[in-house]
């Protein structure tokens, strides 16, 4: 098998990492993206000078063949790299193994993460910052040839890094469960347990490659032509690269390093506040139906008295919701030197990360019976409320709870514990 490369400038990696990795198969059944990015997929990958100085005195056509040669490795890159559905289907997991840079020593699941954590993503994101820095319309010709010969080197290096954070985290993906499978018990699998690493493969694939890095080539890659640094004159398809792509790049980036380093009561708080502005809502359109305005002019029908009477009712238990959610979020619950796991499982957990989410949508079910008048379910929804609001109080006292660490200052794990006795 052969490494699908990318037209650009070879470059020797550095030594801490040229060592410990190979290319593996790279053979790409995704969308062919090169045409976007200006470059007919047959055609054969031109490296004309790309290895040579920039001489001193350049001219217009020199800095043109080097913004080809930055398109036609956009072009590779986009191909290579293009995103693969985030499934169990042993084809995909294949196709994703095959188009990534293996180690040419097999790591442990735990070295892996250490290596993406401590070396390749924090890698990823410094690259990613670099990819932008283009020839401006004000550069002399010397010193756009320059920037793009940086850019060709830059991409050697990026195909090498998504390469091998592509490897990394095909290797951490938890294995597929058996048709109507359970998870299996993994309360002591610390930072591998299912919980933890089920979503890092799509944050990747989806967050930093296809709504990311993806885009961020192609756009380059346009603004190359758009400013006349190459053979062919830009389309009406081609634009400025977007405002905005880097940050959001970096950002989910730095949500895999998260995922990975956080403890699993950060990552129960990141998907606390997830259902917060919905939960928000639903309790000022309760409050509106609970205590309605006179409008002067009459142009908003009031509600009926039955509904007001049920949102005066509703209401106290919406806010209720909110005061607990509140608690348990980071604002409510800022615990410095939490234990990076505890001995909850991965169903555990994942129930614990949907209270937000199912909290407001049994007050947004309490919203539509007020709003219909409907007695018949509503005290049905607040069951279902308090039922869940139980079961997560449990596994708060249980698992997280005792892992709270007392201060000089204040007594954290007495102070909790009474407040959620009450």
């Amino acid at each position: 098998m052969t490494s699908n490369k990318t037209s650009t400038a070879p470059r020797e990696p550095s030594k801490r990492l040229s060592s410990d990795y190979s290319s593996s198969d790279e053979s790409s059944s995704g969308p062919d993206y090169r045409e976007r990015c200006g470059e007919r997929s047959d055609e054969p990958s031109v490296k004309k000078n790309e290895n040579s100085p920039i001489p001193k005195t350049v001219d217009l056509s020199d800095c043109r063949e080097l913004g080809d040669a930055a398109i036609r490795g956009f072009g590779d890159l986009c191909e290579k790299y293009s995103s693969i559905p985030d499934t169990d289907v042993a084809i995909n997991i294949s196709v994703q193994r095959g188009r990534s840079i293996a180690p040419s020593t097999d790591y442990s699941p735990e070295e892996h993460c250490h290596i993406l954590t401590a070396m390749l993503l924090p890698m990823l994101k410094q690259q990613v910052v670099k990819i932008p820095l283009l020839p401006e319309p004000a550069d002399s010709p010397t010193e756009a040839a320059r920037k793009l010969k940086l850019i060709i080197e830059l991409q050697a290096e990026l195909n090498t890094t998504i390469g091998r954070i592509r490897f990394a985290v095909n290797a951490l993906r938890p294995p597929p469960l058996r048709r109507y499978g359970y998870p299996p018990d993994d309360s002591h699998w610390n930072r591998l347990k299912r919980f933890r690493l089920s979503g890092l493969n799509g944050t990747f694939e989806y967050g930093v490659l296809e709504s990311g890095l993806l885009k961020i080539f192609y756009g380059v890659a346009s603004t190359i032509r758009l400013r006349r640094l190459a053979s062919r004159s830009a389309s009406t398809y081609d634009r400025y690269l977007k405002e905005g792509i880097i940050n959001l790049t970096l950002g989910n980036i730095d949500e895999m390093i998260r995922c990975l380093k956080g403890s699993e009561l950060d990552l129960l708080q990141d998907d606390f506040i997830k259902g917060r502005d919905q939960l928000n809502s639903d309790i000022e359109t309760l409050y509106n139906l609970a205590y309605p305005l006179q409008e002067p002019n009459g142009h908003i029908k009031p509600p009926s008295q039955q509904a007001t009477q049920l949102a005066q009712l509703a209401l106290p238990v919406a806010k209720l919701s909110r005061v607990f959610m509140n608690k348990v979020s980071r604002r409510g619950m800022h615990v410095k030197e939490f234990p990076l796991f505890t001995e909850m499982c991965s169903v555990e957990l994942v129930t614990l990360s949907r209270l937000s989410r199912e909290v407001s949508d049994h007050v947004r079910g309490m919203v539509s019976n007020v709003k219909q008048a409907d007695t018949s379910d509503i005290a049905g929804q607040g069951k279902q409320l308090q039922e869940r609001f139980n079961v997560s109080l449990k596994l708060i006292k249980q698992y997280i709870l005792p892992q709270i660490p007392d201060t000089n200052d204040f007594p954290n794990q007495t102070y909790f514990k009474t407040w959620f006795a009450t």
